[in-house]
């Protein structure tokens, strides 16, 4: 997984700065899988394949804006 992260730190006043902020999470949009979900059970149909995992291997892309203001 990928992820990127873009800011920039403007200063305002002396002891002020402000910092725009923009994030991506997963990059490409591509699902990693949770080595510890494949079906090892050699019965199964799904034998060798990644099973579903309700944790962050398969969110979608994500981006989020922010910004940070110190002083």
């Amino acid at each position: 997984r990928v992820d990127l992260r873009l800011s920039r730190k403007f200063r305002l006043r002396q002891n002020s700065d402000i910092e725009p902020q923009f994030e991506i999470f997963n990059v490409f949009n591509r699902q990693n899988y949770d080595p510890t979900t494949y079906n090892a059970s050699l019965a199964s149909t799904r034998f060798g394949q990644p099973g579903r995992s309700a944790g962050l291997p398969y969110l979608p892309r994500q981006m989020q804006v922010g910004v940070r203001m110190t002083f």
